[in-house]
């Protein structure tokens, strides 16, 4: 399986792999459980279509560029022209 998390307003993204499990666990709904989630559970904490994905992460790989999406488009324009790479940016691998 994989995850994708991104920050867009600071241009951090992250990608996860690792297996999934699935789960029927009514204490785990109990404490992760919000309001927010009753617009897609109608029936509450004890709808039956609840279902719990639990992910163990095994390997993963980040970046972040740095600069907002101006300064990013700008340093690609100048880099199409000079033929220079002008990425700031951190990027990595992760094993988990």
């Amino acid at each position: 399986m994989q995850l994708l998390y991104a920050n867009d307003g600071s241009s951090e993204y992250l990608s996860l792999f690792g297996t999934a499990e699935i789960l029927k666990d009514q204490a785990k709904v109990e404490e992760l459980w919000t309001p927010w989630a009753k617009t897609w559970f109608n029936e509450g904490k004890d709808d039956p279509t609840i279902t719990l994905l639990k992910v163990k992460p095994q390997e993963g790989h980040y970046w972040d560029t740095k600069n907002n999406k101006m300064v990013q488009m700008a340093k690609i324009a100048v880099g199409a022209v000079t033929g220079k790479h002008l990425d700031d940016g951190v990027e990595g691998t992760m094993k988990l």
